[in-house]
């Protein structure tokens, strides 16, 4: 038993390191082209396919092997999954905006189950040095059916959390600079054009966030559309604030800059907060630690000279 799940855990770990090795090769990061498409059509009024929102039944510009994917999920009654708001949502907080994203992720989702079925029937078939149970195989084929399965929605969930925690960290910087801006005269979007400017290096992924809502402000002819658009496509809880303040500056005629320097006290107010809050937390995280491996090291080197005496005595 114990050999079997050696077994499985090894193909397990081999199939996580093939991936690992694979994504960074066959992604290609197009963030600093699009950042440039991006200003270039908000001076050439050409938001609309910048912006490059999730829409299943628009085939404009989209590649002949899309059409066909989805011609294939029609066969098999799949095709309404691609239009599934939740699930444009997730791709959305991803990062992936193209119109065949949608296409494209429900495809692999339910063509990568066959293919580790298919791969481990191969390795099933062909191993001689194991004699496995019939239960056995069995477990390994619906394994493999249910980790090719879940596998795309975790890498999206990681994918989306690694875009959080990016922005989370350079949100107030932005914050500050579009604060910045404001009081120095620009208009908003003009704020959100020069913060986009001046972050695409230390945060490419928020700038090209703010790139989009620059555009989609230039444009749009609801003001209140573009900050929500910006706080759906980051999901952070500080981007939602911005769209509110934002909002109601513009409802209520409140000077833009005050009410931008407020958040941004509170802001800052709240990552000090957290910062304290991590502090104080040290210690009780430190304590497994500390026990597991500084005190079996200390009570080594106390009581090791007295048992080594002892022995030789």
């Amino acid at each position: 038993m114990v050999e079997y799940l050696i077994l499985v855990c090894s193909g397990v770990s081999v199939f996580c390191i093939v991936i690992a090795i694979l994504l960074p090769l066959i992604s290609r990061d197009n963030r600093k082209q699009r950042m440039q498409n991006l200003f270039l059509n908000t001076q050439t009024k050409g938001v609309q396919q910048d912006n490059e929102t999730i829409s299943p039944n628009d085939t404009k510009n989209i590649p002949k092997y899309t059409k066909q994917l989805k011609e294939i999920l029609q066969r098999f009654k799949l095709d309404s999954l691609t239009s599934s708001e939740e699930l444009k949502a997730k791709l959305i907080l991803a990062g992936w905006r193209r119109p065949n994203a949608l296409v494209i992720f429900v495809t692999v989702k339910f063509c990568l189950p066959g293919l580790l079925i298919a791969l481990s029937s191969f390795f099933l078939l062909v191993d001689q040095k194991y004699s496995l149970t019939i239960g056995m195989k069995l477990l390994i084929l619906f394994g493999s059916g249910i980790v090719g399965f879940y596998l795309p929605d975790l890498l999206v969930k990681n994918q989306s959390q690694k875009r959080q925690t990016s922005m989370r960290q350079s949100f107030s910087d932005a914050l500050d600079l579009l604060l910045i801006c404001v009081q120095s005269g620009l208009s908003v979007e003009a704020a959100f054009t020069k913060v986009a400017e001046e972050m695409s290096k230390n945060s490419p992924i928020l700038a090209e966030e703010f790139a989009l809502t620059s555009a989609e402000l230039a444009f749009l002819s609801d003001r209140e559309k573009a900050y929500g658009n910006l706080a759906e496509r980051t999901g952070l809880a500080i981007a939602k604030s911005l769209a509110t303040t934002l909002n109601q500056a513009d409802k209520y005629g409140t000077p833009v800059g005050r009410a931008l320097k407020v958040l941004s006290e509170e802001t800052k107010g709240e990552r000090m907060a957290a910062a304290e809050e991590k502090g104080a937390s040290l210690p009780a995280k430190l304590t497994v630690p500390m026990i597991v491996f500084f005190l079996p090291a200390l009570f080594l080197v106390i009581i090791g000279p007295a048992i080594l005496r002892m022995t030789s005595s």
